[in-house]
Order: C-alpha cells, then sequence, then structure tokens
C-alpha cells in the first residue's frame, strides 16, 4: 500500500496536556499505513468522536462533551479489538488497557471488528514490543488527529464564546440566551434569594459556565454567579420562573433563569 502522504511541512499542532507522539511515517508497517488510510476515510463519521490515541501508558484518551482530555475509548466498539491488534505496544500496556469509564477491560472482552473493514491483525511477534520497558508502549496516532483535535478545541472555544455572549452582564440584562442548547432568561444585578441552593461550585469563573452546570442537571431551574467572586449556587425551587422578575437587587450576583 501506498504509504501516507508527507506532512512534515504541516504545523505542529499537538498539545503537551495529550502527551503524544507521532512517530516516523518510515516506522510505520503496511498494516498501520492501511488502518491510516482507512480511519481517514471514515474521519467524517459521527461516531468518531474527539482525539483518538493511546498514551505511553496503554489508556486510550478522548475529548469529552466538555471538551476536556479524558482517559476513555472514543473509537467506535467494533473498531477497539481491531485497533489494538494493530497498534505495537508492549506486555505492560495491555496488561493496564482501560476502556470506557476507566474500567479494566479484560482482553476476552474486546469487541471484535466488523467483516472486511480492516486487514487481518498483525502478527502477535510483530505487534507487541516486550523488550521495551514496562508502561513505555509505542504511540500510534493517527497523522489527522492532531488537526482533529485542533478543530474540535476551536469549535470548543467558539461554543464557549457564544456561551459567554449569551450570558454577559450588563448587555443580556432581562434578555434571553442560549446556554449549551438550553434557553435562560438573564438577570444582572437582580437575582431570587441567595439561601438554600442545593448545590455550591467554586473557581466558576463566568455566568455562562455557571448556567452550563445548571443545564446539565435536570433538577436546576436557576442559577446565580459571584460578580466579585467565583462562586456558583445551583438551585431547585418551584417559586422562580423566567417570566417573574426576582425581588432582589444587588451589585453581588447575577442570575440566569432557566426557560
Amino acid at each position: 500500500m501506498t504509504p501516507s502522504k508527507d506532512t512534515s511541512d504541516m504545523p505542529d499542532m499537538t498539545e503537551d496536556i495529550l502527551d503524544c507522539e507521532y512517530p516516523d511515517p518510515k516506522d510505520l508497517s503496511p498494516a498501520q499505513h492501511e488502518l491510516s488510510e482507512i480511519m481517514l476515510k471514515r474521519r467524517d463519521d459521527p461516531t468518531l468522536m474527539g482525539i483518538r490515541m493511546l498514551g505511553k501508558d496503554g489508556i486510550f484518551r478522548s475529548l469529552d462533551a466538555d471538551r476536556n482530555v479524558v482517559d476513555a475509548v472514543a473509537f467506535t466498539p467494533q473498531l477497539i479489538k481491531a485497533l489494538m491488534d494493530r497498534m505495537p505496544y508492549d506486555a505492560e500496556a495491555e496488561r493496564i488497557f482501560r476502556g470506557v469509564n476507566g474500567t479494566k477491560t479484560p482482553k476476552e472482552q474486546w469487541y471484535k471488528p466488523l467483516p472486511d473493514i480492516l486487514p487481518p491483525p498483525l502478527e502477535e511477534e510483530h505487534r507487541e514490543r516486550s523488550e521495551e520497558p514496562a508502561g513505555n508502549a509505542t504511540v500510534l496516532a493517527l497523522g489527522y488527529d492532531a488537526m482533529m483535535y485542533k478543530m474540535a478545541k476551536y469549535k470548543g472555544l467558539l461554543a464557549e464564546r457564544n456561551d459567554m455572549m449569551a450570558a454577559n452582564c450588563p448587555s443580556q440584562h432581562t434578555r434571553y440566551g442560549t446556554i449549551n442548547k438550553r434557553e435562560y432568561r438573564i438577570w444582572c444585578s437582580r437575582h431570587y434569594d441567595v439561601e438554600g441552593f442545593k448545590e455550591e461550585h467554586k473557581n466558576i469563573y463566568t455566568l455562562a459556565a455557571c448556567a452550563d452546570l445548571c443545564t446539565r442537571r435536570a433538577w436546576c431551574n436557576h442559577a446565580l454567579h459571584g460578580q466579585f467572586w467565583t462562586v456558583c449556587h445551583l438551585y431547585e425551587t418551584t417559586k422562580v420562573g423566567h417570566t417573574v422578575t426576582p425581588g432582589v437587587v444587588s451589585h453581588e450576583w447575577n442570575a440566569a433563569i432557566k426557560k
């Protein structure tokens, strides 16, 4: 098979947080080149979410809905076994491989690939490099992963910007805005009673981020965010509504009322 196109003139888009190394294309086996080509064709598949890489510690990592790098399996289940069969890694990496939600996944529970999707697995002697120190598994990251991570990061930052604009004070005061696909009414320096919150979150820097936490909780119907400190309070009460003007006026809190 023809090797992947040379991307040496492309800018480096890797991030330290990924601890990701990209092997020289010349070091990849024909089967790995074929796998890369197959995955390149599948890169627009909506089921392939976020970044995908196998770390030196033998753990798959992906980008979750909150745009955080997490230990997980972002591949579709039927490709997990296929990928593990085609990645050179040491025996320790196999032993400590973890699946979805960080749970240890016995080898016999790995999924089998769909027929006719991928080439046959590498022979065992070519796949495992047990002579390498434990934990130093060779990373096989597909060449487009860094680009997809950059795109995902950009889309994430764009979504955060839109959320911040939707919940910006004072420009959004009394207006409605959509935050993480949920509509809120924004009140600046006007809110309900600050007592009786169900959850308190610290180090939350914007009203948008505070409202986003409320969106992720079905019971939450409004959120207060401190104007001069990074505290977010989430509330569950029947005494509020997006059509009702909050009765407390102060320069300490801004509010987002779920519609």
